[in-house]
């Protein structure tokens, strides 16, 4: 993996629920993806949404200089990046929390 860069975020629900997040931070088809999930599941599902965000603009060494609205966490990527959510549950983090990893450079 000579010349790879990581990026890891880790991020609370309770860090996602304020009034205009979904416009801020999710591209149209997530908030398509978003619309499909369970009002129970919502907020953990725009928690892991922005983790992976996070995580990928990180890997990129943007951060936040890059609107989040204008990146896909979902996405196939076509360049090798990988992408994943890791297992908070594993990782001994307590309820409501989302965890991602993203590895660029590995094609």
């Amino acid at each position: 993996m000579d010349g790879a860069a990581v990026g890891v975020d880790l991020e609370h629900s309770s860090g996602v629920g304020f009034p205009g997040f979904d416009d801020v931070a999710l591209t149209p088809a997530e908030r398509r993806l978003l619309a499909a999930v369970a009002p129970e599941e919502a907020m953990a599902w725009r928690a892991a949404a922005w983790a992976r965000k996070e995580a990928l603009l990180k890997a990129r060494g943007t951060g936040l200089r890059v609107e989040p609205a204008s990146v896909e966490a979902f996405a196939e990527s076509a360049d090798g990046t990988v992408l994943v959510d890791l297992d908070t549950v594993a990782l001994g983090l307590p309820a409501g929390f989302a965890a991602a990893l993203a590895i660029l450079g590995t094609a």
